[in-house]
């Protein structure tokens, strides 16, 4: 089974076209898999591009828009590492674009049949693995901006939970949750500005329940984050980027 796409009319970069192919191969992988009743217990992709194989290890928002959303959805369909280099003159792909196919099948090469010899043999004389610093791409990659500004926010403590079944609307339980936090206020001395709930209150209430709702979610990437600033490949959520702020 093969699929294919002629360039697009608008001009794009080798690499680019190279990044569309690998994302057509990711999701037609996926297909089969879903389609087979069999399970399947590793894949491999592989692609002549060092460039892509460099996105496809990196993290995704790194780079410009066009990039990092065809780079997401390959991390999400895919795990970065089955994919591997293949060097040129092994590429079987290659035959769909430099061979004549006709109806003459004398004229169509056999490997496009068999795949290239090397996937007969044991894994360890496939291919070598290319260096990561081979597999950069920089031209691609987002400019940053770094902005800076000195605050003081009031970071939201942790409190204990709040049943939120217990109430008929998230305001109700926001105003649970800013009742809890003055609470504990009060017993550590602090007098409350107001003798009703203020705005602040409703918000650290409404961060407070932000927060136990991702801990009771997404536990496994809040620790993860918490030991290493990152989430597993695997994570549902690494296509947005996780990150903890001055709130976790």
């Amino acid at each position: 089974m093969a699929k294919t796409k002629v360039a697009p009319q608008k001009a794009l970069s080798v690499a680019r076209l190279e990044l569309q192919a690998a994302l057509l191969g990711a999701r037609l992988a996926n297909y089969v898999k879903e389609a087979m009743t069999r399970h399947i217990d590793r894949v491999f992709f592989w692609t002549d591009s060092k460039c892509v194989i460099g996105w496809i290890r990196s993290t995704a928002v790194w780079y410009k828009p066009f990039v990092a959303h065809r780079v997401g959805e390959i991390q999400t369909l895919t795990d970065s590492k089955s994919w591997r280099h293949v060097p040129g003159r092994l590429n079987v792909s290659d035959c769909a674009t430099r061979s004549r196919f006709d109806e003459r099948s004398e004229l169509i090469p056999v490997r496009w049949f068999t795949g290239p010899d090397f996937l007969y043999q044991v894994e360890d004389n496939w291919p070598k693995e290319m260096p990561v610093e081979e597999l950069q791409q920089h031209e691609e990659i987002k400019p940053s901006k770094i902005f800076v500004a000195k605050s003081n926010p009031e970071r939201v403590p942790v409190y204990a939970d709040v049943d939120l079944e217990r109430f008929s609307s998230l305001s109700k339980g926001q105003r649970v949750a800013a009742l809890v936090h003055r609470f504990f206020n009060v017993c550590k001395g602090k007098k409350p500005k107001s003798s009703v709930v203020t705005v602040q209150e409703l918000r650290v209430g409404q961060t407070a329940l932000v927060r136990q709702c991702q801990r009771e979610a997404f536990p496994d990437e809040l620790q993860s984050l918490e030991r290493t600033n990152s989430v597993s490949k695997r994570s549902k959520l690494l296509p947005f980027t996780p990150y903890l702020d001055e709130n976790n």
